[in-house]
Parts: C-alpha cells; structure tokens; sequence
C-alpha cells in the first residue's frame, strides 16, 4: 500500500506540474462554470441551476479524461523512468492503482470550485441538498468510472 501512495503522490504532482494537467483543468473548470452560468440566465428555480451545471460535467468529462489518462504510462517511456519503474520493488497492480489514484485525485481537485457555485445558489435561492449531494457523488462516480476505463 506504501508504494501505491508514493505512485499516486508522484502522479498528482505530474498533472500539478505539467501543461497538459493545466490546460485540461483550466477547460475542466472553466466549460463547467461557463454551463453552469448559462443555466444561471434560463433557470427560475436554485435546483434547475444546479442540475442544468452538474449535469454538463459527464459531456465535459468524456472529452477531459482521456487527455489525462493518454498520458500515464506514455510519459514513463517518453521521460525514461519506465526501466526503473518496472525494475523498482513494485507490482503491476500497484502502478496501475497508484497512477489511477493520482488521476482520480486530480480530478476530484478540479471539482472543488463548483462547491463555489453551490454557496451562491444556497447565497440566491433554497436548492433541496439531498439531490445536489447525490448528484455530486454521482459526478464523482462517473469521473472515476471514466479514468477507469
């Protein structure tokens, strides 16, 4: 387990460090904000604002994972660390985990600004929390379901 957090740790400094991780968060988070103030201008309701948001995320999700993920095992190849990350005391499954736990950890950072928006809804109007959870947890679900595959 030790070594599947170190992965995942080395992992999610990459995309912190890199100009794929940057611009795929900056399009993550600025095609998520843009959707949810368009829902902003055609909803009358906290609840239609925040489900016309929320529901974008799975579209932008589709298009945001696989520049994420094409890159895992490629920029081990391409930098030169591979030899010595198949050579390291470290099993396959575990630098298969630890790279999808760093890719799933970035892309739960990149939802932390809509809980921004979720205070200006709540700010403005009474959404219904139980829906807006749940549909976060299903958000997170289907990014996890997407890095996965």
């Amino acid at each position: 387990m030790r070594h599947v957090l170190a992965l995942s740790k080395r992992e999610l400094i990459s995309y912190f460090l890199s100009p794929v991780g940057y611009i795929v968060g900056f399009l993550f988070i600025g095609l998520y904000t843009l959707f949810f103030y368009i829902g902003i201008i055609d909803a009358h309701d906290a609840n239609e604002v925040l489900s016309n948001g929320i529901s974008n995320v799975g579209i932008i999700g589709i298009f945001a994972v696989p520049f994420l993920t094409m890159g895992l095992l490629a920029d081990e190849r391409k930098s030169g660390t591979i030899e010595m990350l198949m050579t390291a005391p470290v099993s396959d499954w575990e630098v298969v985990i630890g790279k999808y736990l760093g890719a799933t950890t970035y892309l739960f950072c990149l939802m932390t600004p809509s809980l921004l928006q979720l205070v200006a809804v709540r700010t403005y109007g009474y959404p219904d929390w139980g829906p807006v959870l749940s549909a976060y947890v299903g958000v997170l679900l289907l990014l996890a379901m997407l890095l996965s595959m």
